[in-house]
C-alpha cells in the first residue's frame, strides 16, 4: 500500500488507495468527500458514463443540509435549492387539497424547513466539492470482485475503459 494520503498508478495499473468508494451517487460522493475531507485517500468508481442528469430524488432532509454545511458545501447547496411551502397530494392532475409546511424543527437545527434540490444538481455539487478536494470519480467503472483473503489489505478488481 502507498503512503498515506497518496494514491499512485503502478506500472500494471493498479492503483493503491485507503478507501475504495464504489458509487457516485449522492451517498457515495458524500462519503468520499467526508473521506477527503478527513484527510484519507479515496477512488471513486461508478459504472455510468458519468454524473446522472436526471433526478431520482427531490427533497434533501434536514441532516443533509446539516452535513453540507460541516463539508463546506452549505452556500453552493443553498443556491440551488427551492424551498417548499406547501405540499399538495393528489394523482395526476387531481390535488385532493394543500397542506401549509412551516419551519421544522426550528430552534434546533439552521435549516428547519423543507427545500427541493434535485439529484442531478446534488451530484454537481458533491462532485465539483470532491475534485476541489483533490479526489475524482472513475466513470465507467464497475467493482468485479474482492478478495479479503489477505489481512494487511483488500484487493478489488475494477473494471472499465
Amino acid at each position: 500500500m502507498t503512503e498515506q494520503g497518496r494514491a499512485e498508478t503502478g506500472r500494471d495499473d493498479t492503483l493503491h488507495t485507503v478507501a475504495l468508494v464504489v458509487g457516485a451517487g449522492p451517498t457515495g460522493l458524500m462519503l468520499a468527500n467526508w473521506l477527503g475531507r478527513c484527510g484519507v485517500t479515496v477512488i471513486v468508481v461508478d459504472g455510468k458514463s458519468g454524473p446522472t442528469r436526471e433526478s431520482r430524488a427531490l427533497v434533501v432532509p434536514v441532516r443533509s443540509r446539516e452535513i453540507y454545511d460541516q463539508l463546506g458545501v452549505a452556500d453552493e447547496a443553498l443556491r440551488a435549492v427551492v424551498p417548499v411551502r406547501q405540499i399538495a397530494p393528489g394523482f395526476g392532475t387531481r390535488v385532493v387539497g394543500r397542506i401549509p409546511i412551516g419551519p421544522l424543527g426550528r430552534g434546533t437545527t439552521p435549516y428547519s424547513s423543507l427545500f427541493v434540490l434535485g439529484q442531478s444538481r446534488n451530484q454537481e455539487i458533491l462532485y465539483a466539492h470532491l475534485t476541489w478536494l483533490g479526489g475524482d470519480v472513475l466513470w465507467g467503472h464497475s467493482l468485479d470482485s474482492l478478495d479479503t483473503g489477505n489481512a494487511e489489505r483488500v484487493l478489488a478488481s475494477v473494471s472499465g475503459p
